[in-house]
């Protein structure tokens, strides 16, 4: 049982990798694969959903390496409220103890979304 859910985890966390093409994929799986097993260790997943547990360790993985993807991102491909999506992700955050490290507390730099996000408008960038 504790092998099927950490396998779960892992192929949940391939496929939004995979969705996204976060790069380097295969850091970022295992990086974000060992804070999935340490919330499995731990029984976080029990009574919580897995997709929803490895989206939030891929979102700590993602704050962490400043990777443009936002929790919202993660709730649209989960079809979930982002709300409860973040409600997961504090309490995986205070379970692992990293809830006050300054990755995850500062605010963000809206410079690493637009490049995303005018690609997206399909706007050419010189250069």
């Amino acid at each position: 049982s504790h092998e099927i859910t950490v396998n779960k985890g892992r192929t949940e966390l391939q496929g939004i990798i995979d969705h996204f093409l976060i790069r380097p994929a295969q850091d970022v799986l295992e990086a974000a694969h060992r804070l999935y097993r340490l919330a499995v260790q731990n029984g976080f997943t029990k009574g919580r959903v897995v997709p929803q547990v490895a989206a939030c360790c891929l979102y700590i993985i993602c704050r962490q390496e400043a990777k443009p993807f936002m929790l919202i991102d993660l709730s649209d491909l989960l079809q979930v409220n982002v709300y409860k999506l973040g409600a997961v992700y504090l309490q995986l955050t205070k379970l692992l103890r990293i809830d006050d490290h300054p990755s995850l507390t500062r605010p963000i730099d809206p410079s690493l979304y637009l490049v995303r996000f005018v690609q997206k408008l399909k706007v050419q960038i010189p250069g």
